[in-house]
């Protein structure tokens, strides 16, 4: 009797899960250049991966996961846009190009830009008509262009940046982008020479939110070679940067995320996990501004209440200027002017005034 033949069945679970658990982490290297990314984000961090300091925490199988499917949603706008004929670049290196600090590259998602090519929109209908979104979009592109058959549009860069709806949410109150994305987006406006959009996609939600940069902001362009001049100083001179203070105040106490997501919050900050960072800080935010809310009102104070102003004041913060809400800045500042070569000085001025 023939032995029956055993069935085989693809685990396309199990290689799918793997896959997103997978992580391809960049090699830590020594370098003597910035990235794009890095520009508004914590100079402490900055400065020891650059020196190729061993991160003490990586990301976890949960944070790669989710890293895995916001490149799913990029590349689901790269399909669409290439379907359509608008896809002109992605994945493309853009250097900066000055001579007064460290260079700066970085890596912009998308730029497109054209007409489009009504060939192409029903070639996706017919290769892929069982992709059912790509379907609804594609027809929503079509009736687009048609209602806009002759239209030609201007080349422009996409950032898209997935989000939690926590941060979605946090996005839409302010209606202002992260002020690292803005740099970043800034970075590939000013050295592509077009506008950049940042998207932001609130995978829980599947909301959209965008905004424009277009690379001649004057108030952008100064935070960004401010920055860079800093950096540069740190890195030209071999002094580590200060570290992150835990908290940041602007009128009131909150965590401060470059802490909360630094690769070195275990080895330089002393917690061991983020959700660790969360527990203590958060805690003492909300100690700190119920005194605050009791300062402001000239309310009797408790005497852990003025312990809690002590402790304040030992970190830097100034209680009688906390009662205008001002912010202050408890980092020790660099004064460029002094510690600058004038060459560099002149150099960093005429870019700033012909730019």
């Amino acid at each position: 009797m023939a032995k029956k033949q055993q069935l085989q069945y693809l685990p396309f679970v199990d290689i799918f899960d793997s896959a997103l658990a997978k992580e391809q982490s960049r090699k830590l290297e020594p370098r003597d250049y910035l990235y794009a990314s890095e520009i508004g984000n914590s100079m402490f961090d900055t400065y020891l991966s650059m020196k190729s300091v061993p991160y003490s925490n990586v990301p976890n199988e949960i944070a790669i996961r989710k890293f895995k499917i916001g490149a799913l949603i990029e590349d689901f706008f790269k399909i669409v846009l290439f379907e359509v004929g608008l896809l002109k670049k992605q994945e493309e290196r853009v250097y900066s190009n000055f001579n007064f600090g460290l260079k700066v590259s970085g890596r912009l998602d998308v730029t497109y830009g054209g007409k489009f090519n009504i060939n192409d929109i029903n070639d996706i209908l017919e290769k892929f008509n069982f992709l059912s979104f790509i379907g609804l979009l594609s027809d929503a592109i079509k009736e687009f262009a048609k209602l806009n058959p002759n239209n030609t549009y201007e080349d422009c860069g996409l950032e898209i940046k997935s989000c939690s709806e926590h941060i979605f949410n946090a996005i839409e109150l302010s209606n202002e982008p992260l002020p690292h994305h803005k740099l970043q987006a800034f970075h590939y406006a000013k050295w592509t020479n077009m506008p950049f959009q940042i998207v932001y996609f609130d995978k829980n939600n599947a909301r959209m939110k965008s905004f424009w940069v277009t690379g001649k902001e004057k108030d952008i362009l100064k935070t960004y070679t401010e920055w860079i001049v800093k950096m540069t100083y740190y890195y030209e001179n071999n002094i580590i940067p200060p570290k992150e203070p835990n908290m940041v105040l602007n009128k009131r106490f909150s965590k401060n995320w470059k802490v909360e997501y630094s690769k070195y919050l275990t080895s330089h900050y002393g917690f061991a996990t983020k959700q660790e960072f969360r527990d203590a800080i958060t805690s003492r935010c909300g100690r700190w501004n119920r005194v605050l809310i009791k300062v402001e009102k000239n309310e009797n104070l408790t005497d852990d209440n003025k312990k809690a102003i002590q402790e304040m004041r030992d970190s830097g913060y100034n209680v009688e200027i906390l009662k205008t809400n001002e912010v202050v800045d408890v980092e020790a500042e660099i004064i460029v002017e002094s510690k600058a070569s004038e060459s560099k000085l002149e150099k960093l001025n005429k870019f700033l005034n012909n730019k």
